[in-house]
């Protein structure tokens, strides 16, 4: 968790999100270890990875941990509220959050700079922007019921991953911690998102609205920046969305709404 690194030294692969979990406090990760071995064992086998041959040599993670990897437990900042630390510990270590919704550059490496700014998917769509620049459409109370039921503010409801996220982390943190954490990303500084959402998405979503699709974004040049290789993604941690009113993106829809707008054969 602090290093990235198995019990025989060989460093995990940053699909399991170290370069966050390295920010949890030792209290925190005695707690979750204890947790952890509270729970009965499962007959579920590990799977291997499936990844392309060069990947799977391990030394090359040396030189990536070397670039993007820096260990070690979070740091409040002197200057800013109890509060406001407590909701960057909570973005930036246990919620890991910056995994998902920072972009990142061709070698997979998180943008810092752009921090919670946006980012591009494994599948095309778009991780949302966290930063005010689309979290002021929404009050605190429509944050938090959305971070506690998934239910956004016109009545449809999150799907896939980010559902998990909710039904299994946010929706269980306390009415002090959801505070904090959103008033910390309020506290970020404003990014538009970097880059626009995969032409099939923003199809999807425009045939939900039903309008015709901008063409003027169906260009290749308009399908945003790489992120991280298959060395760097796993199934289980796939990116989560969080569906934010203006944000071009895979559409959070209930089912009867999907199946509502779904294309006759």
């Amino acid at each position: 968790m602090r290093e990235g690194r198995r019990p025989d030294g060989a460093n995990y692969y940053p699909a399991f999100p170290y370069p966050s979990f390295t920010r949890i406090a030792d209290a925190d990760l005695r707690d979750l270890w204890a947790y952890l071995r509270s729970l009965p064992p499962s007959s579920q086998a590990s799977q291997p990875h499936d990844l392309w041959f060069i990947f799977r040599w391990r030394l090359l993670l040396w030189p990536w941990k070397w670039l993007f990897f820096t260990s070690g437990p979070f740091q409040p900042d002197a200057k800013a509220s109890a509060a406001l630390n407590r909701g960057a510990y909570l973005a930036q270590a246990l919620g890991h959050c910056g995994e998902c919704h920072t972009p990142r550059n061709f070698l997979g490496g998180a943008k810092q700079s752009r921090f919670l700014a946006g980012g591009k998917l494994p599948d095309g769509a778009q991780a949302s922007n966290l930063t005010p620049t689309r979290l002021k459409k929404w009050g605190d109370k429509d944050l938090v019921d959305f971070l506690t039921t998934g239910l956004t503010p016109d009545g449809d409801v999150v799907a896939e991953t980010m559902g998990e996220v909710i039904t299994n982390t946010t929706g269980k943190l306390t009415p002090q911690d959801l505070a904090a954490l959103i008033a910390y990303l309020r506290s970020l500084p404003a990014f538009r998102a970097s880059g626009r959402a995969d032409p099939a998405v923003a199809a999807l979503r425009a045939r939900a609205r039903g309008r015709p699709r901008d063409r003027r974004r169906s260009g290749a040049g308009h399908a945003g920046t790489r992120v991280v290789e298959a060395a760097s993604v796993s199934p289980r941690h796939r990116p989560a969305r969080l569906a934010v009113h203006g944000h071009a993106q895979r559409p959070c829809q209930s089912r009867a709404s999907q199946a509502r707008h779904r294309p006759a054969r």
